[in-house]
């Protein structure tokens, strides 16, 4: 009986030998921290709307081309996103996409914000003759967040100090194109030539474990149908 029950106590291991293999414990599974989502800015017509009710929501400017924007939210039709950090001299801003409008995409970017300074400069006239031209020229620097078209006329929305609005685009503006989009989209596409047991997400080790207990399991279901041999011995009595 004692072979027996060594038997029977294999097959009650074995299925937990497989919830170990293939349902690790919880305790070991580590916490997966929500990732910021974010969405690609495929061209120079996605508009970003003022963060307000859709009634009163207002075209602010055209996002700068191939960076990101910050996903927050979504609605009807509309994403509820975020532009820029508050870092330096810029600041957070939010507002509404079109869903249509963006990409969302399932990395992290490196660079997803366009952070570019720009120098706007006024001329007053009639004072030339005063100042010695300190007061004839004023520059001042600005956060480019995006451009506004408006009678046929470009302006720069930004942010200048605590306050947005808008100057003219200066001449032979531009800015550096971001290619992380094409760079991470193309790494990210799955190879033809995967084998098909890493799509189906099952290591070598659990399909050696398998095909060992495929061959193993008739064994041990032979060794328990097969009749005891009991020995007949002597009674006592006849040794006397």
């Amino acid at each position: 009986m004692t072979g027996m029950k060594r038997i029977f106590a294999l097959f009650l291991l074995f299925p937990l030998a497989l919830s170990a293999l293939f349902f690790p414990s919880a305790r070991g599974v580590k916490a997966v921290k929500a990732e910021t989502s974010y969405a690609y800015i495929p061209n120079a017509n996605v508009a970003f709307y003022s963060d307000s009710e859709e009634a009163a929501r207002l075209l602010l400017f055209y996002l700068p081309e191939s960076y990101f924007v910050c996903i927050l939210g979504e609605t009807d039709g509309y994403y509820r996103v975020s532009y820029l950090e508050d870092a330096g001299d810029a600041k957070k801003l939010t507002g509404f996409v079109k869903k249509s409008s963006v990409i969302p995409v399932t990395f992290t970017p490196e660079t997803p914000y366009l952070y570019k300074k720009i120098e706007v400069t006024y001329y007053a006239s009639g004072n030339a003759d005063l100042s010695g031209d300190i007061l004839s020229r004023i520059t001042v620097t600005c956060i480019y967040y995006g451009d506004y078209t408006e009678n046929g006329k470009t302006y720069c929305y930004v942010l200048r100090g605590d306050r947005f609005g808008y100057v003219e685009r200066p001449m032979g503006f531009t800015f550096p194109k971001n290619a992380e989009y094409a760079e991470k989209t193309v790494t990210e596409q799955p190879s033809p030539d995967a084998p098909e047991e890493e799509a189906k997400g099952m290591s070598p080790a659990q399909i050696v474990f398998l095909v060992l207990l495929c061959l193993l399991i008739p064994t041990l279901a032979a060794l328990i149908l097969r009749p005891s041999r009991k020995k007949n011995f002597p009674d006592d009595d006849s040794l006397n």
